[in-house]
């Protein structure tokens, strides 16, 4: 069984945008749809490259964001996703890095880590076969909180500190252990 998930920073290619810019996110979007991804967890670069209402609206995966929160409290994006296949079910939470183009940093805020995974939690179903963090927050950021949650398994991020090998968060009080596994820029590791 296979899931397809994308943490984020999909559309814009290098640091340049030119007028073909939105043409390439609208068709990157739409053949990721194509290909089969399940869910994307936006992240800072696909909103440069096509701010928050196309960003809404582009034909592509199902979007999710537990951190990302408008100035009025509400959420862009949905905060997790159930998914199933092959009678398993699978839950998945966005964690959205914050913004980083100044134009976008007093439109969208950071919800903060613990709040967003009990939002994400709270969204999902309790009879699911395992939760996954995926998105563009750094490993040792999200380290702390996924230990503090132990219905997390596994943890999928475009932003890491080391890219090292794999590496799991032990809970020795809980007997369990969340993977870690991060693809750093442009997909170099897995």
């Amino acid at each position: 069984t296979l899931f397809h998930l994308d943490a984020g920073e999909l559309l814009l290619k290098g640091f340049s945008s030119s007028n073909g810019e939105q043409d390439r996110a609208q068709l990157v979007a739409a053949a990721s749809k194509i290909v089969g991804v399940d869910a994307w967890t936006v992240g800072p670069s696909d909103l440069q490259a096509v701010g928050l209402t196309e960003l809404q609206s582009i034909n592509g995966p199902e979007r999710i964001s537990a951190t990302w929160v408008l100035p009025d409290g509400s959420s862009p994006f949905p905060a997790a996703i159930t998914l199933e296949r092959d009678n398993i079910r699978i839950g998945v939470i966005g964690l959205s890095a914050a913004p980083t183009d100044p134009t976008w940093r007093d439109k969208i805020h950071q919800r903060p880590l613990s709040e967003a995974l009990a939002l994400g939690l709270s969204e999902l179903p309790k009879d699911l076969d395992l939760i996954v963090t995926l998105g563009s927050i750094d490993d040792d950021d999200a380290r702390q909180w996924i230990k503090q949650s132990p219905q997390i398994a596994l943890h999928l991020s475009t932003a890491g500190g080391d890219y090292n090998e794999p590496s799991s968060i032990q809970d020795l009080d809980a007997g369990k252990a969340a993977l870690i596994i991060e693809a750093a820029d442009r997909g170099r590791f897995v």
